[in-house]
């Protein structure tokens, strides 16, 4: 995972799949958290099964952020 301009960092995930909602869990969720309040943009990188890795850009500028931790709104990046 990439943050703006800086080197790639390592974070551990997971899922959690209810119907239609899909979770993903980063660790450490502090460091996560702390890098993407004043990111502007993210990059993901994941392996997906036959595709190889991919990366998964986004704009991640207009967080509103209601307490510490608690993710309120997200500004739809224009395409």
């Amino acid at each position: 995972m990439k943050f703006d301009g800086d080197a790639p960092m390592k974070f551990s995930a997971g899922g959690l799949r209810m119907a239609v909602l899909q979770f993903c869990f980063w660790t450490p969720a502090s460091k996560f958290v702390a890098r993407l309040k004043t990111a502007k943009k993210m990059i993901v990188q994941a392996e997906f099964y036959e595709s190889g890795a991919q990366e998964m850009e986004f704009d991640v500028s207009g967080l509103k952020w209601v307490t510490n931790n608690i993710l309120l709104d997200w500004k739809k990046a224009d395409s």
